[in-house]
């Protein structure tokens, strides 16, 4: 909005000096919002410098009526001056053309598929016996389930718990003992789901983790990237951002590793992973939801001795699940019988913003607090908008991949549980797809495994018996397209970046120890009145560094050397990259253009917005392959770039980003009402809530 209105304000006569060709994207031939509306306004201002004629000078210098002679001679003035006899530039006509014509010879068609659609296609459950029952809620958290909106753990007016006063204190991911759970296994690794992708005649296994991230980006392209329904929301959010976060619309990418026999797994790429406080909190607190306090005790790490080896070897139970070539697994978290459909929920364990936005210093984030039900900050509509934002579309996904009802959600800060909530498909659905009973989600997603059947089709087909990359990115500024980078890569290649990161998990629970014991020593020199010692930040010095970085890698995409590392304390990398893209220049790779027009009851649609269940949603989709290997090659730099830039380990980016500095101020100023609150309560009675006429 700056630079546009800088745009607007120049002088006419700097305005005519913007150049007069906008830049076209490589991969779709578009030229950018932002280029379009700054050349209309050009074009519009430099109009308006015309001189107007007097009304007399005009009747003055009108032409007489033109005689046959006269009129050949404007033709051939017309045609030596570039004009058609319509007044249209030959020279502009020939340009068009031109352009028409290298679009041809830069896209070959791959394949085109009409009328597709899902009406009898559904999603069809593997029944396999003798699986471990599913756990179920204790505490009587189950009350959550049928309650709608918010429960608090402890009411915040009267005090009073309504569940287990137990549950409001997490264990320290440090005294829990992860090796006494089964660590997750992968789609590539599960023996048992690839005995029954044979035995089921299936292509393609996978998992609620590894194609969550790829069918998001197929919801971007049918849905036209639809804003986000906050109409639930109270008025402090009307004004904000409905659309998903950028961190959910970056470019996503998976392993599809050969499994033999013409069969394949697909894996998440872990390139981006890091090991963090939440991944290992949301292990340990599942347990804590469904365990009485007693069976949950041991499991701490000074007691974990005298857990049983079934315990410690205890299997996961799952749900699986086939569409079209695809065998799905999905992991059951809990069950209640009550609860239509199979009675099957997702336990999803979600720390505050403050945690969120810095989860590399997470102690210093766990003092927010969340203090009431609504408004911008500090509450629980702010976590809830959060979730529509960046977890609601990958939440349903999973729920409809496992056949489930909905998710039951912890709210916590790492050290604290603030509340509980049961949010149902349906309600997930409202936000995402329109609005409530749209009945679009499970058209779209069935939809979205059909059209991800065809493009991993094609990829093993163009590289038969070959383990692939697969990158998937939609255009976010034309809704129909979206943009797919296969390359073939050895097993020895994945393995060494999916397990690049297990040489860091391996000291990850010393590194938050020590992280957390730096913390309590400052809080505790802060109780006692000695100043903290904190590193002066200059944080306009700090934004120009991003500025700079940003800059700096952007030149190295132009320069066709995006993977060289920018940073100059991180030079010594720079050999090894080097040698990683010469080799890479010799490995073939295909890029893909993903078109689609979608159809209900036989009409043209950017989007379906409601469907009855007698409406047909169709789409006509195809296949295009770039064949120009210098755009090949920008393109596909260019969807590593975007991963690296949202997804990438920045600390600076993270450490100034956004809102950062009020919300850490709120944390810090949380943690002091923390304090205070502890000591007027700890030495009180605690009272949990008990329905008085049950005791009559």
């Amino acid at each position: 909005m700056l630079r546009t209105a800088i745009r607007l304000t120049v002088a006419p006569s700097h305005i005519r000096q913007l150049p007069k060709t906008p830049f076209v994207c490589a991969f779709c031939q578009h030229v950018p919002k932002r280029f379009n509306s700054a050349v209309s306004a050009t074009t519009d201002a430099a109009s308006t410098l015309k001189p107007v004629k007097p009304a007399s000078k005009q009747a003055e210098t009108a032409p007489k009526k033109a005689t046959k002679k006269s009129a050949s001679i404007k033709e051939s003035a017309k045609k030596s001056k570039g004009v058609d006899e319509n007044g249209t530039s030959i020279k502009g006509a020939m340009k068009k053309t031109s352009r028409a014509k290298s679009e041809d010879t830069l896209w070959k068609p791959v394949l085109e598929v009409k009328g597709a659609h899902v009406t009898k296609e559904l999603i069809e459950p593997v029944i396999i016996p003798n699986q471990p029952p599913v756990a179920t809620l204790r505490h009587g958290l189950d009350r959550v389930l049928f309650n709608p909106g918010v429960t608090y753990l402890q009411d915040p007016r009267s005090r009073v718990f309504n569940f287990d006063p137990y549950l409001q204190n997490i264990m320290p991911v440090t005294e829990f003992d992860f090796d006494a759970t089964g660590a997750y296994i992968t789609s590539s690794k599960d023996t048992k789901l690839q005995a029954i992708l044979k035995k089921t005649q299936r292509k393609y296994m996978g998992s609620t983790s590894s194609m969550t991230g790829v069918l998001q980006h197929f919801h971007f392209l049918l849905s036209g990237w639809r804003q986000l329904n906050i109409s639930s929301l109270s008025r402090s959010f009307s004004e904000s951002s409905i659309q998903f976060t950028q961190l959910t619309r970056c470019p996503t990418s998976i392993f599809l590793r050969h499994k033999g026999d013409g069969t394949y797994a697909i894996d998440a790429d872990k390139a981006w992973d890091e090991d963090n406080v939440l991944s290992f909190l949301g292990r340990s607190m599942e347990k804590m939801l469904t365990m009485d306090p007693e069976t949950f005790e041991q499991y701490r790490k000074t007691n974990s001795h005298t857990l049983s080896e079934e315990d410690r070897n205890a299997p996961e139970t799952y749900n699986y699940s086939t569409f079209g070539d695809f065998l799905m697994r999905s992991q059951l978290d809990a069950h209640d019988s009550r609860l239509p459909g199979t009675g099957m929920f997702d336990l999803k364990t979600r720390a505050v913003c403050a945690v969120r936005i810095d989860v590399a210093n997470f102690p210093v984030g766990a003092g927010y607090q969340i203090l009431s039900r609504t408004g911008n900050w500090q509450s629980f509509e702010r976590e809830y908008f959060d979730m529509i934002r960046s977890a609601f579309l990958k939440y349903s996904m999973q729920v409809r991949m496992g056949r489930m009802d909905g998710i039951f959600v912890a709210f916590h800060n790492t050290e604290k549980i603030f509340g509980f909530q049961y949010i149902s498909l349906d309600e997930m659905d409202a936000a995402i797809h329109e609005g409530p009973g749209s009945g679009i989600g499970d058209q779209e997603f069935r939809l979205s495994l059909k059209m991800l059947n065809s493009t991993l089709d094609q990829a093993t087909q163009r590289f038969p018996g070959k383990s692939l990359r697969i990158f998937f990115n939609t255009n976010q500024d034309k809704f129909d397209q979206m943009g797919i980078v296969f390359e073939p890569m050895e097993e020895e290649e994945i393995d060494a970046i999916q397990n690049a990161k297990d040489a860091n998990a391996a000291g990850f629970m010393e590194r938050m120890a020590a992280k957390i014991k730096a913390h309590q020593e400052m809080l505790e020199r802060q109780a006692r009145g000695e100043e903290a010692e904190e590193e002066e930040i200059n944080l306009e010095e700090a934004m120009q560094t991003l500025k700079d970085k940003d800059a700096a890698i952007d030149a190295a995409v132009d320069e066709g050397n995006p993977d060289a590392v920018i940073d100059p304390t991180l030079a010594e990398g720079l050999e090894k990259v080097a040698e990683e893209k010469k080799e890479k220049k010799h490995r073939p790779f295909v890029v893909l253009r993903l078109e689609h027009i979608s159809k209900v009851n036989g009409e043209k649609v950017t989007r379906p917005e409601y469907l009855s269940d007698t409406d047909v949603w169709e789409v006509d989709y195809k296949f295009t392959e770039m064949t120009d290997e210098g755009r090949k090659e920008i393109y596909y730099e260019y969807v590593k770039k975007q991963q690296r830039k949202f997804l990438g380990n920045d600390e600076t980016v993270k450490s100034f980003g956004g809102f950062k500095a009020m919300v850490m101020d709120m944390a810090v100023q949380g943690r002091e009402y923390e304090t205070r609150r502890k000591l007027k309560e700890d030495d009180k009675e605690k009272i949990v809530f008990k329905s008085t006429s049950e005791e009559k």
